[in-house]
């Protein structure tokens, strides 16, 4: 017999598995959108734990999404080109799997995966927000907060914008820097077309 060389179906006991498309992001099982979470007019944040993924065969059960493309898994990893101030940034991330069903609305194949939140100080985020939310916080302190960006100005001017940056900082410093930077709209949008996540 003759394989090519991408042409197996398991790894010693696991099964192979490939990159798949994601086509979004929402609160609930429809209307994926390409923010990993939202926040409405009432600065009330809502995190889009439900990972819309294009496959190549149809599913009509949670049955068939599981025979198909889960079996085995208890998370999904996902690799995902996230929106930062001062470009963009690959980051890879891991969510538990919570549940998953059939997603008729996209046109083409797909499924959607729930993951289960993860808490911190008592609220709960979703595990890719959170992800992409610390990155910009412990990697990204310039782009996070304005105290830490002087790189343009004269000397005098990068002073000036350092003592405004940490008065501003000092007066937030006990409030929830996650919750801050969500809510200034940092780390949220995705670029789908070059996101993936891992199914069998």
């Amino acid at each position: 017999m003759e394989y090519e060389s991408d042409d197996y179906a398991f790894v010693q006991e696991k099964r192979a598995a490939v990159m798949s498309e994601i086509i979004g992001f929402s609160n609930s099982s429809t209307n994926p959108t390409n923010n990993l979470y939202t926040v409405n007019g009432l600065g009330t944040i809502i995190e889009n734990d439900y990972v819309f993924i294009r496959v190549t065969e149809a599913c009509n059960t949670s049955t068939e999404v599981y025979e198909k493309y889960l079996r085995g898994m208890s998370q999904l990893l996902v690799k995902m080109l996230v929106n930062m101030p001062k470009g963009q940034e690959y980051l890879t991330a891991y969510g538990v799997i919570e549940s998953y069903g059939a997603y008729n609305g996209a046109g083409f194949p797909a499924i959607w995966v729930k993951l289960k939140k993860v808490t911190d100080k008592g609220i709960q985020y979703s595990p890719l927000s959170m992800t992409a939310v610390e990155y910009i916080r412990e990697r990204l302190p310039a782009q996070a907060f304005k105290a830490y960006d002087v790189t343009e100005g004269t000397a005098l001017e990068q002073i000036g914008t350092l003592l405004k940056g940490l008065a501003s900082e000092f007066s937030n410093a006990f409030k929830d820097l996650s919750q801050r930077l969500r809510k200034d709209g940092k780390a949220q949008i995705v670029q789908i077309n070059k996101s993936f996540a891992r199914l069998n």
